[in-house]
């Protein structure tokens, strides 16, 4: 199933009737990199460079530095043949 069925079968669902529900399907766009976060353990850091990782995706960078401030998050992230993803944002 694709992001798009899955974002129609939560729309139809009546259980998210209640809930305002909020959802984009953004068009394809060029990934935009950050370096590595220096405070990433260095166990980690090496590990990454060993995989020739020198660089992450900005989404990546931001939710290690959420994880480091012990901020809440989720990280949406399709495979790369994917030309879509969505984000829903359920209100408090």
């Amino acid at each position: 199933m694709d992001a798009e069925a899955v974002l129609n079968t939560l729309l139809k669902n009546p259980r998210f009737k209640k809930i305002s529900l909020t959802a984009a399907l953004p068009p394809a766009q060029e990934g935009v990199f950050r370096p590595i976060p220096a405070f990433l353990p260095v166990e980690l850091s090496n590990l990454l460079h060993k995989k020739n990782i020198t660089r992450l995706y900005s989404h990546q960078a931001e939710a290690l530095e959420k994880a480091g401030r012990g901020q809440d998050f989720v990280v949406v992230t399709p495979p790369p043949h994917q030309v879509k993803h969505f984000v829903i944002i359920f209100p408090s």
